[in-house]
C-alpha cells in the first residue's frame, strides 16, 4: 500500500513538474509577445525616421504592383510654361490676358476649369492702378482719354469672364497664424455629418486652420465654387495623401484637384 502511495506521489510530482515547464515556456512566449507589441507601439507613436522611410517604400511598392488602370485623358492641364512666358512676358500676367486665356479654354468645351493660383491683391498693371500710383508717388496724373472705361480695370475684366463660368477659384489655408476675422468669400461644401449620440457638435475630425488667403472680393464673388490648394508632402518630398475637407469657422470647404 505504501508502495502504491509512493508511486502516486511520484506521478503527481512528474505531472506538476511537466506543467510548470509548460507554463515556463508559455510565459517566455507571452513575454516575447508583449515585448514585441510594446516595441511596435513605441515605434508607432515616435515614428523613427528609418521605420517611416521603410513604410513609405512598402506603400509605394504595393501601389506599383496593384492593378494598373489606363490613364485618362482628363483632366487636361493648361500650363503657363517657359514657352508661354517667352511669348507673352513675365508672370504674373495682366489679368485681362488671364481672362482671354480662360475664355479660350471655355470656348474649347471645358466642363469645369480649376484655377490653381491666387488673385489675392488688385492687379497693379491695370490702367487705373497705374494712374493712381503715378499720382501718389510722382505727383503726376496720366490721362487715358479715349480709352474705354471697361479697359481701365483688369480685375473687372477678369471678374466678368469668371462670372460666365465654369470656373473654380482656389485659396490657401494658413496654419501658422492666429485666427483672423476675415470677410473672405468662400464656398462651403454641402455635406451632411452624422454623429453618435452624446458627441458634441463642436467635435470634428477635420483640420481647422485659423486663417485663409483668398482672392479679392470682386473675383471671389464672380464664381460659384472655390476650393483650397493646401497639401503637405511626406518627409521624402512625395505627396501620397491630401485632405478632401477642411473646416473653417462653421463651414466645411471642399477641395478640387
Amino acid at each position: 500500500m505504501s508502495r502504491e502511495r509512493l508511486m502516486t506521489h511520484k506521478s503527481l510530482w512528474l505531472k506538476t513538474s511537466h506543467l510548470l515547464q509548460q507554463m515556463k515556456k508559455q510565459s517566455h512566449i507571452l513575454v516575447c509577445g508583449l515585448s514585441l507589441t510594446a516595441i511596435m507601439a513605441v515605434c508607432q507613436v515616435w515614428q523613427p525616421s528609418l521605420l517611416e522611410f521603410i513604410n513609405y517604400k512598402i506603400y509605394d511598392s504595393l501601389l506599383s504592383f496593384s492593378r494598373q488602370v489606363p490613364p485618362s485623358e482628363l483632366p487636361i492641364i493648361v500650363d503657363v510654361d517657359e514657352a508661354s512666358l517667352k511669348s507673352y512676358g513675365q508672370w504674373p500676367w495682366p489679368r485681362y490676358r488671364v481672362a482671354r486665356l480662360l475664355t479660350a479654354i471655355r470656348q474649347m468645351g471645358a466642363l469645369s476649369v480649376g484655377i490653381d493660383f491666387l488673385f489675392a491683391e488688385p492687379d497693379q498693371t491695370s490702367l487705373q492702378q497705374l494712374q493712381m500710383a503715378m499720382s501718389r508717388e510722382l505727383g503726376t496724373r496720366i490721362d487715358f482719354r479715349g480709352v474705354p472705361t471697361s479697359f481701365l480695370d483688369n480685375d473687372a475684366i477678369l471678374a466678368k469672364t469668371l462670372d460666365q463660368g465654369p470656373f473654380v477659384l482656389g485659396f490657401s489655408f494658413l496654419f501658422d497664424r492666429p485666427a483672423e476675422n476675415t470677410e473672405a468669400q468662400l464656398h462651403p461644401a454641402p455635406i451632411f455629418v452624422m454623429r453618435e449620440e452624446g458627441v458634441s457638435d463642436t467635435e470634428t475630425f477635420l483640420f481647422n486652420p485659423p486663417a485663409v488667403v483668398t482672392n479679392i472680393k470682386p473675383l471671389a464673388e464672380a464664381v460659384q465654387s472655390s476650393g483650397f490648394l493646401n497639401f503637405r508632402p511626406d518627409k521624402d518630398g512625395i505627396v501620397r495623401r491630401v485632405p478632401l475637407l477642411m473646416e473653417t469657422g462653421a463651414d466645411s470647404i471642399r477641395i478640387w484637384l
